[in-house]
């Protein structure tokens, strides 16, 4: 194996999208595969990816095992197939361009969702905490710093990279 360039964006995204989906449990963890389509093949890029994340999910569901209401995951599992079916067809029919718009139109949606969440366009519903849980918080609030820095560096990536693959894509 050749330990080039490519090899450490790679890597980088890799990492970016492991810390992403594991330490912040975030969307943004679709991100390392935005940016490997800039250097390799869209297609391989989520052939490389998308794998690692369901791996992922299947590493964290142990502790969830038996904890969920089947009839409230039961439509949700059933909605999920026709984009299962869909996604096959497009990943067999698609050329890169076609896959390079689409994963910069989702950064860009993705980018733009959360800075309307921020200014108050959607809101969330907040929890409640116990106060054991407020306790931990407090004491660990340190870290909400990093956690910040870390989602505005994530959505400047987005949008530079959203843009860069759009233009790739219809550029052609």
């Amino acid at each position: 194996m050749e330990y080039n360039f490519s090899f450490f964006i790679i890597a980088a995204a890799m990492v970016f999208s492991g810390i992403s989906k594991a330490g912040f449990g975030s969307g943004a963890s679709f991100a390392g595969a935005s940016l490997l389509s800039i250097f390799i093949d869209p297609a391989v890029a989520l052939g490389i990816t998308l794998p690692l994340f369901m791996l992922a999910d299947v590493v964290a569901l142990p502790p969830f095992w038996n904890k969920w209401s089947w009839p409230t995951a039961k439509p949700i599992v059933l909605g999920s197939l026709p984009g299962v079916v869909l996604g096959v067809f497009l990943y067999r029919s698609a050329d890169a361009d076609l896959f390079w718009v689409l994963l910069g139109l989702i950064s860009l949606a993705f980018v733009s969702y959360q800075v309307l969440q921020i200014v108050g366009v959607f809101s969330s519903t907040p929890r409640k905490l116990s106060p054991r849980i407020g306790a931990l918080v407090g004491t660990r609030a340190d870290f909400l710093v990093l956690e910040k820095l870390f989602f505005i560096l994530t959505y400047a990536m987005l949008l530079i990279i959203g843009i860069k693959l759009l233009w790739d894509g219809l550029s052609g």
